[in-house]
């Protein structure tokens, strides 16, 4: 295996992997549906999540991180809760494959609604740190000059995951299928500050 980096991204390379393995389909991640199974019995759900629908969820709650990372596996968390809150509702009505899953999804969206307004507050933040950090006066070739690029090559990559996120979020419900039809999944977001909005009251500005 070789890293390398890549305009600040690491890469992995894999050299002389044998033909067998290379083919061989992906493996399950054991440890994701062991902290999922913890999850459930903590919430008394184990009984309403099948292993068809677990696999579901954990593709949602993977989604979610890749688009918002830690507040993201906040979200999952919360959307556990309110599934679990639902049980009775849920397991009379919520039997056909698939179903638990776009239940689940209707959830998450709805807590990156309530996330949206702070996400916006971000993007202004972070803003207003790159054209600061772009405009500081520094000498050409220092290690000053190099510090401030990297600091504002990192403000750059968050001003567009944030754009990319709240575009994300303020598009979903209006266009759907357009954005279902990219395939492209989102960068990660940096880690960043947690705000628990999602433990906000009803109404609460």
């Amino acid at each position: 295996m070789e890293i390398t980096t890549v305009r600040g991204i690491e890469k992995v390379t894999v050299h002389g992997l044998q033909e067998e393995y290379a083919r061989q389909s992906a493996l399950e991640n054991v440890g994701e549906y062991e902290w999922l199974d913890e999850q459930l019995v903590k919430l008394n759900a184990e009984d309403l999540v099948s292993k068809t629908a677990r696999r579901d969820l954990l593709k949602l709650k993977s989604e979610y991180i890749n688009r918002f990372a830690e507040a993201g596996k906040k979200m999952f968390v919360q959307a556990l809760e309110k599934l679990s809150s639902s049980y009775k509702l849920l397991h009379k009505e919520l039997t056909k494959e698939g179903e638990i899953g776009r239940y689940f999804r209707s959830i998450l969206d709805e807590l990156a609604e309530k996330a949206l307004p702070f996400l916006q507050k971000q993007l202004i933040t972070a803003k207003n740190a790159l054209t600061t950090t772009q405009f500081l006066p520094m000498k050409q070739d220092t290690p000053e000059a190099s510090t401030a690029e990297q600091w504002a090559s990192w403000f750059r990559r968050r001003v567009e995951q944030l754009q990319l996120a709240i575009g994300w979020i303020t598009h979903k419900q209006k266009q759907p299928a357009a954005l279902a039809s990219t395939g492209q999944a989102l960068p990660a977001i940096d880690k960043f500050p947690f705000y628990n909005w999602l433990e906000a009251e009803d109404g609460e500005e």
